[in-house]
């Protein structure tokens, strides 16, 4: 063909549909590999939200995939969010609302669960992201004769590419028009979230320190609280009632309840203040037969933490074969209770999968054939199908009904509920240390520390940013 070379042959253009953590993770993959052209469109002027300051649960594997596939100084940044886990490893502690201890959950699976700021892994997956685009919203898109995909958004700009990635969450604009028979549900269930700053005080608090705490409550209420503890600050320093510094150790409080038990009724939950919220999660916690510590934590919330959760679910979708140049990831193909926090892992597996697939030269050859991405299809709905049934057993334990026989009979099923939960899991567990890792499989069992923490130089870094003070 006159004027074009092998290279503008071989080019291949994505656009990311979605700025979230799934896209971000996708997008940085494939800014470093030779022959992509790539842009990412974010409908939010600033790449932020309240649920940005969480802490997210991500495993051993996923982590390990993180650090060999994205560039080394976005892992040390990525890195920084990752709290100090427990000794022995993650554990979900459950209790009755008066305090009693039930039990430990401290399976394989849940042991190789780490916590990671979701701020710190944002904050990481953003650095030199000169491919994204923000405030500009997504509308449609058209396919065009030549087999390319053209994108319609909000300002009236278009554009066009080879292969278009829908990245965009649960309310999906590209599955809209890709799969116009998904539907969404509203279950009827809301969990409000605050963040507590850790400190010595709130720790005492917690009923378990260090490890993530589920506890039943009377009405199909339950409250979770979860800590995120910076290694290099692990008590919160620079916090006020209203706000806390992202980099701050604190402990995630979640208050889950069905809609129709809300004290305060006036409007939808996420159009509640602030101050509405924490005064119905402090209604809840006055309760009889609710330890007072529960109230006590409530009532240290940074105000403009909150964060509603309305549960939904989105329904769950066959492969779709209709065309080799439009795919999903994350939860735009559908999403999963976020009981167990597995949201954020599954993403950032299908945005390896898919890059994967894109960058193989198998693909190159066979990107214009309609089978092209058949199998990133089927393996990214087997593996959400998987996790979806896992988190939708969880949230059936955490609202068991307003029965209390339902309440009764999930206490007595509850060991061997979790372990159905266990035995769904199909991601490996076989005790890799990742920090230490140098290539994929090896174990540090020399005890020393970690190479890549000497690399990172973290007390550096972080003096470098707050001064000296780390209290």
């Amino acid at each position: 063909m006159p004027g074009t070379t092998s290279s503008d042959i071989d080019s291949l253009k994505v656009i990311v549909i979605g700025a979230g953590i799934g896209g971000l993770v996708l997008a940085q993959i494939l800014h470093s590999t030779p022959g992509i052209q790539l842009s990412c469109y974010e409908r939010y002027k600033a790449i932020d939200d309240r649920v940005v300051g969480f802490r997210v649960m991500l495993s051993g594997t996923t982590l390990s995939m993180l650090k060999r596939k994205i560039k080394s100084d976005i892992w040390a940044d990525l890195a920084f969010g990752i709290g100090e886990q427990p000794e022995g490893g993650e554990k979900i502690e459950f209790f009755k609302g008066n305090g009693n201890k039930m039990l430990t959950w401290d399976s394989d699976p849940t042991k190789d669960q780490y916590s990671v700021s979701r701020w710190h892994l944002r904050e990481a997956l953003v650095k030199e992201a000169s491919f994204v685009r923000t405030g500009i919203s997504f509308e449609r898109y058209e396919v065009l004769p030549n087999g390319r995909v053209r994108a319609f958004f909000s300002d009236g700009s278009t554009d066009e590419c080879d292969l278009l990635v829908g990245a965009d969450g649960t309310n999906s604009n590209v599955r809209k028009q890709l799969l116009n028979h998904a539907t969404i549900k509203d279950l009827g269930m809301v969990v409000i979230y605050f963040k507590v700053p850790l400190t010595e005080r709130s720790l005492k608090l917690l009923g378990s320190p260090a490890n993530s705490t589920h506890t039943f409550c009377p009405n199909n209420q339950y409250i979770m609280l979860a800590p995120w503890q910076n290694p290099l600050a692990p008590f919160s320093t620079r916090y006020t009632q209203h706000t806390i510094d992202p980099e701050d150790s604190y402990i995630m409080l979640g208050a889950g309840s069905p809609h129709a038990n809300f004290h305060n009724r006036r409007c939808s939950p996420n159009e509640l203040t602030q101050s509405e919220l924490q005064a119905e999660v402090l209604a809840r916690t006055s309760q009889p037969g609710i330890h007072a510590r529960f109230r006590e934590l409530a009532e240290m919330v940074c105000l403009d933490t909150a964060y509603v959760n309305i549960v939904r679910k989105s329904e769950a979708v066959h492969p779709w074969t209709s065309s080799p140049n439009i795919t999903l990831l994350g939860d735009a193909v559908f999403n999963m209770s976020n009981t167990l926090s597995r949201g954020a892992n599954c993403a950032i597996m299908d945005a390896a999968a898919l890059a994967d697939r894109i960058t193989s030269p198998e693909y190159r050859r066979e990107r214009h054939q309609p089978a092209a991405l058949d199998d990133y299809v089927r393996g990214n709905i087997e593996r959400r199908e998987v996790e979806r049934q896992r988190s939708a057993m969880m949230q059936k334990i955490m609202f068991s009904g307003q029965n209390k026989l339902r309440g009764f009979i999930r206490n007595k099923a509850l060991p061997s509920s979790l372990k159905k939960i266990d035995s769904l899991d199909r991601e490996e567990h076989e005790g890799v240390n990742w920090i230490g890792s140098d290539g994929e499989g090896s174990v540090d069992s020399t005890g020393e520390e970690p190479k890549w923490v000497e690399e990172l130089k973290w007390d550096e870094i972080f003096e470098g940013r707050h001064g000296h003070e780390k209290g």
